[in-house]
């Protein structure tokens, strides 16, 4: 499998961030949105807490829960599941 997607990938893209986007792309929706304007478009929480018109407080939990999503995606073992 890891062979077929690595043909797939576009020229410049490498094999972890290949990783990190299909581990993104398996949050909720909201985390996802979240998860992208924080790291990938650099907003802030209280930027996107108005975009999404949501509590700041919301934006950092659901973005603390993306992380361990992320973590535990991306580092085998890492989930104490």
């Amino acid at each position: 499998m890891e062979e077929i997607e690595a043909e797939n990938c576009p020229r410049g893209i490498s094999e972890e961030k290949l990783d990190l986007f299909i581990a993104v792309d398996k949050l909720s929706e909201i985390e996802k949105t979240i998860v992208i304007l924080k790291y990938f478009q650099d907003l802030k929480i209280k930027e996107i807490s108005e975009i999404m018109k949501i509590p700041e407080s919301s934006v950092k939990n659901y973005l603390h829960k993306a992380l361990i999503n992320l973590r535990c995606d991306l580092k085998e073992g890492y989930c104490n599941e």
